[in-house]
């Protein structure tokens, strides 16, 4: 009989990239966040807002990291303008909904002269190279990963055996291409100014770049 997950466990799981099934880790976070800062000409004066989803790990993420990133769920509401407001490793919207939700929480929490940032994988690159099943070796626990794309989804079951017990985890997002942003942007007044490939910001190439990093104001 499949047993629940232990916690530390289903946390390093959960920070399973879908991009390269590898996991988010610090390394990747500050990666990210130093050649942000930097494109964006961010200073130690600048306020950062970090937005999660709320199927998200908020401790995971940037507010660990730099004490002037604040972090809020996209359930929660910013009185505060910010000169940059992040929603970074996004890979795990599961409703139609929730990105229109997200863009506008963003576009409310920005100053005048404030940028957006969205990050989540490259659906077209994942989608073109899903595996139905696939092994994963991660801090030495092996993988029994099925991937299936349902309902504009992509479902990701995993499966494996510890000390003779077996643990099941599960995860979905939407595929969500550079085309569905630049459709909901349209019509929420935003502009997308810029957009990359991947955490060192090189530029984007929909059939090769991991992931889908977009500028907006």
């Amino acid at each position: 009989m499949a047993k629940q997950l232990p916690f530390e466990i289903e946390q390093s799981i959960k920070n399973l990239d879908f991009s390269n099934t590898t996991p988010l880790d610090e390394a990747h976070i500050l990666l990210l966040y130093n050649n942000l800062t930097e494109y964006l000409n961010l200073s130690d004066e600048s306020k950062i807002l970090n937005l999660v989803s709320e199927h998200q790990d908020c401790h995971t993420f940037l507010n660990q990291l730099e004490a002037s990133v604040a972090t809020l769920t996209d359930s929660e509401v910013s009185t505060t303008k910010y000169d940059a407001v992040f929603s970074l490793f996004s890979d795990f919207y599961q409703h139609p909904a929730e990105p229109n939700k997200l863009l506008h929480q963003l576009s409310n929490s920005l100053n005048e002269y404030g940028l957006g940032v969205i990050d989540v994988f490259n659906a077209e690159k994942v989608l073109a190279e899903l595996k139905t099943e696939e092994t994963k070796i991660i801090n030495g626990i092996e993988l029994q990963i099925k991937n299936k794309y349902v309902n504009e989804c992509i479902v990701r079951e995993i499966q494996f055996e510890q000390d003779g017990s077996i643990y099941n985890f599960s995860s979905k997002s939407l595929a969500l291409t550079l085309e569905n942003f630049e459709n909901i942007m349209s019509s929420s007044d935003l502009f997308l100014l810029d957009v990359f490939g991947d955490y060192r910001l090189k530029k984007f190439y929909k059939n090769e770049s991991e992931r889908l990093i977009m500028i907006f104001k």
